[in-house]
């Protein structure tokens, strides 16, 4: 069945090339290659460069914000992976010193690759550890050995090729993303897709690998690299298709102008996106034709759900763009249709592209990467949710539905708790959506850790403003001090003084807010130890810091100003923290022989900048005093 199905995708993924240019193809190449890489160096030695920036160290060959070692991983697997295509493309045997090869590109300039360990090695956290260093000779020997006498599909050797390598460790380093490579290089050679481990899905990736590693069981690791291959298929046919259709559009509107046949077809009545009571005129070898008004639209037998339709039938018709870019139809119900606004689900991530998601018919609607996040691991996964639009744009396309464009809906109520989706990701905070149609925006410092679009949460519901609902995500020990505190900021933000103090009555507070007096006395002192709020004639009142700088001379003396500091220290007008030893004493720093600084100890060591600035506080009010020659 695994072959008969891989059969039909590369079957189908060479009939769609044939319709492609190079250009294209390479291009299709060029960004697998980056996010394989991405993949493949980040996954187990903690290399951190982002996808983005490893697009542009391909090109710039280096980037002053990453270490040495760093860019040379990423751009030693670029070349590892130019090198693995080049040999495999070419049927070249996958011998030991082949493999020597690769792990001597991978590690270039780093350390000496190519030669097996001389000392023992222990894998951080894994149930079964490689075998001593003085049986590495032998293990390859034996694997090598193995290799001819294997009985099994590409897919099953490719992956005993990996497991083996993986397991042994042969090398001191770099060890996984030559087992990768080796992978690649089989599926390569027998004329599959190379395929790349995501980042997120690491945790299943080493669970099925030390299946192998500790029972010899190489089935749970063959049907993940399985899926693998199969969604990378799909995942090219989709970015491919899209392409073909581009340019579909691009033939068609310079046809349009000197063929009246195609002038017509374009100039259709009937609107992509929606749905049509339409006549059935006749049958086709492989479907239907059905019609309205001067329109004729084709519906295949796949998209008539099995009805055995005649001459002269109504139906309901669903009109979209087929692969080929040509206005089809279906009986299916879409969830959508064009302007209309729906949760789908998300059915595929494609890294070039965006993602797909389910709208009811068998073809799936994009949602651009010109509108996600520019970090990959903030875009949504299969299976979550997201709340769009449906958009003509040439083709069918979906859009996020963003705040700004819908009314508040009200009917929660504060400290409710109620599951949401990530609908849109900011600088500040997120705004959550709930399947009811609330908007909930939750600040930075009330989320626990990094979130994606389309991710489920449960939402506690803080604080109700004219803004709209404001919640946590947080647990409530975590976040009593700091959602008590956010909301009454956000209430001077937005209405001023409060005419409320520390002083204030349990019935006086319930008057503003659904909060204990002991909870509003915290929250008032942790606005005031931040310096947000200040008391005054009993009310709160934000604090409108102002920046002053005075500028001081120097005179002759370095006493004067120890005299001039002592008297403002004296005069609480300077306050200045104690060191370790509660000494509060003055000192003068040299800082070279035409520049006396004075500084207080405890403060930032002073930098040989031309002015060094002092920072201090007068009541409610902070000041930058200056020292100038």
């Amino acid at each position: 069945m695994e072959k008969e199905l891989l059969e039909v995708e590369r079957q189908h993924l060479e009939n769609v090339i044939k319709e492609c240019h190079k250009e294209q193809l390479e291009e299709v190449e060029t960004k697998f290659a980056l996010m394989y890489t991405y993949d493949a160096v980040g996954m187990v030695n903690q290399n951190r460069v982002a996808y983005e920036d490893v697009k542009r160290l391909s090109h710039a060959k280096a980037l002053l914000e990453y270490s040495e070692r760093e860019q040379k991983e990423i751009l030693n697997h670029l070349k590892a992976f130019d090198y693995v295509k080049k040999e495999a493309k070419e049927k070249k045997p996958f011998t030991e010193e082949k493999m020597k090869d690769i792990h001597e590109i991978l590690v270039d300039g780093i350390f000496q690759g190519g030669v097996y360990r001389n000392v023992n090695i222990n894998i951080f956290g894994a149930t079964h550890q490689p075998p001593d260093y003085v049986k590495v000779y032998d293990r390859m020997a034996k694997f090598f050995q193995s290799l001819d006498q294997f009985e099994g599909t590409p897919l099953e050797k490719a992956t005993y090729v990996h497991a083996s390598i993986a397991k042994i460790h042969p090398f001191v380093d770099a060890n996984g993303r030559l087992a990768k490579l080796a992978l690649n290089y089989f599926l390569i050679q027998s004329h599959y897709l190379p395929i790349s481990i995501p980042l997120d899905q690491r945790e299943s990736y080493i669970e099925y690998l030390e299946a192998f590693k500790t029972e010899k069981d190489l089935k749970p690791l063959h049907e993940f690299f399985k899926d693998l291959l199969i969604k990378r298929y799909e995942s090219v046919l989709k970015e491919l298709d899209l392409w073909v259709l581009t340019h579909s559009f691009f033939i068609f509107s310079i046809i349009f102008i000197f063929c009246d046949k195609i002038r017509k077809v374009i100039s259709m009545t009937l609107s992509v996106g929606a749905i049509y009571q339409m006549t059935v005129i006749r049958k086709t070898d492989i479907g239907y034709m059905l019609h309205l008004g001067q329109d004729e639209v084709f519906l295949h037998f796949n998209e008539s759900l099995h009805q055995e339709l005649n001459a002269g039938d109504l139906v309901e018709a669903f009109l979209y763009f087929d692969n080929k870019g040509r206005i089809a139809a279906t009986l299916r119900k879409p969830l959508i249709t064009l302007g209309e606004k729906a949760w789908l689900e998300v059915t595929d991530v494609v890294p070039s592209l965006g993602v797909f998601l389910d709208m009811g018919i068998q073809k799936g609607v994009l949602l651009s990467i010109d509108d996600l996040p520019s970090n990959p691991l903030a875009w949504p996964r299969p299976g979550d949710q997201l709340f769009i639009s449906l958009k003509l744009k040439g083709k069918l396309v979906a859009k996020l539905v963003h705040r700004s464009s819908q009314d508040q809906k009200e009917g929660l109520e504060l400290k409710q708790s109620i599951d949401a989706y990530v609908q849109t990701l900011g600088t500040e905070g997120v705004n959550l959506l709930t399947e009811e149609g609330h908007w909930i925006f939750v600040h930075k410092s009330m989320i626990k850790h990094e979130l994606r679009l389309g991710e489920k949460v449960n939402v506690k519901v803080t604080y109700l403003s004219e803004k709209g609902y404001t919640g946590s995500l947080m647990e409530q020990k975590e976040t009593a001090r700091f959602s008590d505190a956010e909301i009454i900021m956000d209430y001077i933000d937005h209405q001023g003084d409060l005419p409320l103090t520390a002083d204030s009555t349990p019935e006086e507070i319930q008057n503003y807010f659904e909060m204990s007096r002991k909870a509003f006395k915290r929250a008032l002192g942790l606005l005031y130890r931040e310096r947000k709020i200040i008391f005054e004639d009993g009310t709160t009142k934000k604090v409108k810091p102002w920046k002053k700088t005075i500028k001081i001379h120097l005179p002759n003396t370095i006493s004067y100003l120890k005299n001039r500091i002592e008297k403002l220290l004296k005069t609480r007008q300077l306050l200045m923290p104690k060191t370790r030893n509660h000494s509060r004493r003055l000192k003068i720093v040299p800082i070279n022989p035409l520049r006396k600084l004075l500084s207080l100890k405890m403060l930032h060591a002073l930098s040989s900048r031309l002015s060094s600035p002092f920072s201090y506080f007068k009541p409610y009010r902070l000041l930058h005093l200056t020292l100038m020659d």
